[in-house]
């Protein structure tokens, strides 16, 4: 089959306008498969706040991309500030019950599905996740068109439902946590393959499928990186930590381990919070004088601080025991087309600090050690104090779009 005639229906609740990291990998595979011979349809969420952080400037970067846009009004409700209390309550029961708010929206999608996949015929389907109910739009595909093979995209696992927050939250996620590994034991061989962005991902996929499985990492765009606007930090040795901060990274660790630092290498650092930081990080680094809090910013403006920075950092303190080996924040796919040394902490052994150390990122520490932590920020604020050091562009290439996609393609290409 000529590769000009491949069509693809690429399913992603998340994509702009929802902002974050979570949109960043759709974004990315919608755009440059259109660039590698793919004729991509996208069928993502239509609402006005599909998500808590919403970015409006990256409408810009999937001009031209082929959009259907399915609408669900409790999503609306649910993510708008004056929804009533008590249908909040009620639509949290029911996410819990299958698996996240967002199944809503999947079952609009299960009732435009045939029209879609009658009115396209896509050779191929490709579903991302999270969140996880979108996953069960296979059931529906596959009883209607049994023969067109449709990829699963694991963007992050079954961490995500890991106890977090208070004792109703933990216990909501136990349920949501037993409820998904139940439903995709069902669900995943229906799969005819799988795409995971890091092979320590792979085992735990074919506890459920023995389907071929693609490592597909999240690329950078180089284009976002040029001639990006710069912040001027010349006065101390600033570090950005972008995104919000969830279930996986512990504020706390981070204030204990920048703590250990002694006054006379704190006295000339800023570490920049930048982000959806929620009021438990700002209570946290209330008052702190090494330590900035900056709210959400379009998208430009957050690459334009990282460029700008002297380091990015990234860190993960949920235990190797409970999965944090495993877990690599799209964040850090950002940090590698910047082209700043990355500070990464995580669980020893873990998938984050192979990534960095393996490919020369940076400096990395385990998170049993915090001790370490500090002295891999001391190394790198010494580094900076003679003149500082860029990433190898070498191993940035990589994970650009420019190697990333093709693999991809051919990847999916494996199953017309």
């Amino acid at each position: 089959m000529a590769q000009s005639s491949r069509k693809l229906l690429f399913i992603s609740y998340f994509f702009p306008p929802s902002g974050g990291i979570s949109s960043l990998r759709a974004m990315l595979f919608a755009r440059f498969l259109k660039r590698n011979g793919w004729r991509v349809k996208v069928l993502t969420c239509g609402n006005k706040l599909p998500w808590r952080v919403i970015d409006e400037s990256l409408m810009k970067l999937v001009e031209g991309i082929d959009v259907i846009r399915v609408k669900s009004s409790i999503i609306d409700g649910y993510y708008s500030k004056n929804y009533m209390f008590h249908k909040k309550v009620l639509v949290g029961i029911s996410s819990v019950l299958n698996l996240d708010p967002m199944h809503f929206w999947a079952k609009e999608v299960s009732r435009h599905i045939k029209s879609v996949l009658t009115n396209f015929s896509p050779d191929l389907v490709l579903i991302t996740i999270p969140p996880f109910s979108s996953a069960l739009l296979v059931e529906h595909i596959k009883r209607l068109y049994p023969k067109i093979p449709v990829i699963l995209d694991f963007r992050d696992l079954f961490w995500l439902f890991l106890p977090y927050g208070s004792i109703f939250r933990k216990l909501a996620n136990l349920v949501q946590l037993r409820l998904a590994k139940s439903i995709f034991r069902r669900i995943t061989p229906m799969f005819d393959g799988f795409i995971v962005p890091d092979s320590s991902f792979v085992e735990t996929v074919k506890a459920y499928s023995q389907a071929p499985i693609g490592v597909i990492p999240t690329p950078y765009d180089p284009e976002e990186f040029r001639d990006l606007p710069k912040a001027n930090f010349t006065k101390h040795f600033t570090i950005v930590h972008a995104g919000s901060f969830h279930r996986y990274n512990n504020p706390k660790f981070l204030r204990r381990v920048f703590g250990i630092l002694p006054d006379s290498i704190l006295q000339n650092t800023k570490l920049l919070l930048v982000g959806n930081v929620n009021s438990r990080v700002r209570k946290i680094f209330h008052n702190i004088s090494w330590a900035k809090i900056i709210d959400h910013l379009p998208r430009k403006d957050a690459l334009g601080l990282l460029v700008s920075s002297d380091a990015n950092l990234v860190f993960v303190t949920v235990p190797a025991s409970r999965g944090g080996k495993q877990i690599v924040p799209g964040k850090v796919f950002d940090y590698i087309g910047a082209g700043k040394p990355i500070i990464a902490f995580a669980p020893e052994g873990g998938a984050l600090l192979k990534l960095v150390k393996e490919n020369e990122f940076g400096v990395a520490a385990p998170i049993e050690n915090p001790e370490k932590a500090a002295e891999a920020i001391a190394e790198l604020y010494e580094n900076w104090r003679n003149g500082g050091k860029q990433i190898s562009s070498d191993k940035r290439k990589d994970f650009s779009v420019n190697a990333i996609i093709p693999k991809l393609s051919n990847f999916l290409g494996n199953f017309i």
